[in-house]
């Protein structure tokens, strides 16, 4: 039997493979750390407008564009916000009217869907697993608003919106990948750390080498945007062969750490049980913390001299012999003593990604969620504020957040205020339309 209908094609989750990286949305927006009473009074007059808006650039000159600041700026109009009544906001311009930017003020959401001090604490809350549902029933709205807001953090640049300075970029850092799902299929984070916060938190489809490229890719996009020369001098990785590849291809320069902590761990899975355990542990750290790489390589032998004295399971020899095997690799980390030799840095930001997508039931929809919420995340552990119990072994407890502690300042104390003001041109700050 024939029929006139017409075949819907059905939609593919799997249609937006690339990056967010490009996208413009919010880039021409800055964002001011002003309370809400000293922005009313800043609109009621042009004049108290370029006053405060010259102070606030004279003391925070990283959240303004360049070419505003080398070359000054028009007033350009008052606009009413038709999303927020009651809300109004300046525009200006570069003297050569190309280019218009929106000033806003810190205690507003970006894209103007609501204000700070409602939504901080739900979004904390959404950080620590508590799921959309529960939150709509706290704090009202519906569970789409609060997934899309968490997720329109995404859109900040994560190197950008942490590091204010091409100074402050780190020269060595730990990379590593967190397996997770997507519609039941698996995907890969890779993640970047160092100084205790993320540089890097970027899903991708495929777990080969060109697609932790383009993963990891971002990273450096975000950081060469601070430093057009940017490369790490180091960077700690595990023994996946995509990961060393995909690194190569991106920083030919930079020295690869194999990570110690990983042929490790591989041991203790095996050996627990053997009798000689602790002193085959004592063995291998007794290595791990030599000073130079001529006592490093005697306690490899040391160790590879003991294991013909005792008798140890095969998979407990296998392992150990592994290790052994890539002592060359593991010395190279003595060439700079300022290199991470264990993947510590990134593992603890990735244990907290792994409850956080636990209770989250993993990735659904489509994909442009996944990269959005894993780049949100990445904002929001940088900025969250820590424990009290953590802050009160703090030389500043004031530095209430890791950004703030890596920045040694802060714009506001409402963390959220502070990581909008911190975002403000998205991070982007060379971007030119």
């Amino acid at each position: 039997m024939q029929t006139n209908e017409v075949p819907v094609e059905k939609k593919s989750r799997h249609k937006s493979k690339e990056l967010l990286s490009n996208a413009n949305r919010g880039r021409q927006t800055i964002r001011i750390p002003v309370n809400e009473s000293t922005h009313v009074s800043m609109l009621s007059d042009a004049v108290a407008f370029r006053t405060k808006l010259d102070e606030l650039m004279n003391l925070y000159p990283e959240l303004f564009p360049e070419c505003i600041i080398r070359e000054g700026y028009h007033l350009k109009e008052l606009k009413s916000s038709r999303r927020l009544k009651g809300f109004s906001y300046y525009t200006i311009r570069t003297p050569d009217r190309r280019v218009t930017y929106t000033v806003q003020p810190c205690y507003v959401l970006p894209y103007l869907i609501g204000f700070t001090q409602e939504v901080a604490e739900a979004l904390e809350l959404m950080m620590y697993g508590v799921p959309s549902h529960k939150i709509t029933q706290m704090y009202g709205r519906n569970d789409t608003y609060w997934d899309n807001l968490f997720n329109s953090l995404g859109r900040f640049s994560v190197v950008g919106t942490l590091v204010k300075s091409p100074q402050q970029l780190p020269e060595d850092y730990c990379a590593d990948e967190k397996i997770t799902w997507w519609n039941g299929q698996k995907i890969s984070v890779c993640m970047v750390a160092a100084k205790n916060c993320l540089f890097c938190c970027e899903a991708t489809l495929s777990g080969c080498a060109a697609g932790l490229q383009r993963a990891y890719g971002v990273f450096k996009q975000e950081a060469s945007r601070l430093k057009k020369s940017f490369a790490p001098m180091s960077i700690n990785i595990d023994g996946w062969r995509a990961t060393r590849l995909a690194f190569k291809n991106l920083f030919a320069s930079t020295m690869l750490v194999l990570c110690f902590l990983h042929g490790f761990i591989k041991i203790r899975k095996v050996a627990q049980k053997e009798p000689h355990v602790e002193t085959l542990y004592d063995y291998i750290w007794q290595a791990y913390h030599a000073e130079n790489a001529e006592d490093f390589q005697q306690g490899i032998k040391d160790l590879q001299a003991w294991m013909k004295t005792v008798q140890l399971k095969e998979s407990t020899q296998k392992n150990v012999q592994k290790l052994i095997d890539k002592s060359t690799e593991y010395q190279q980390a003595y060439q700079r003593t300022q290199a991470h030799r264990t993947s510590n840095t990134v593992d603890r930001p990735m244990r907290v990604l792994d409850r956080f997508l636990f209770n989250k039931q993993y990735f659904h929809g489509h994909f442009k969620n996944a990269q959005l919420k894993t780049r949100a995340f990445a904002n929001c552990f940088n900025f969250m504020p820590l424990s009290k119990r953590c802050l009160k072994y703090k030389q500043k407890p004031e530095l209430y957040c890791r950004a703030a502690q890596f920045n040694q300042k802060v714009y506001r104390q409402n963390w959220l205020e502070n990581l909008i003001v911190a975002a403000s041109l998205n991070g982007y700050r060379d971007y030119a339309p």
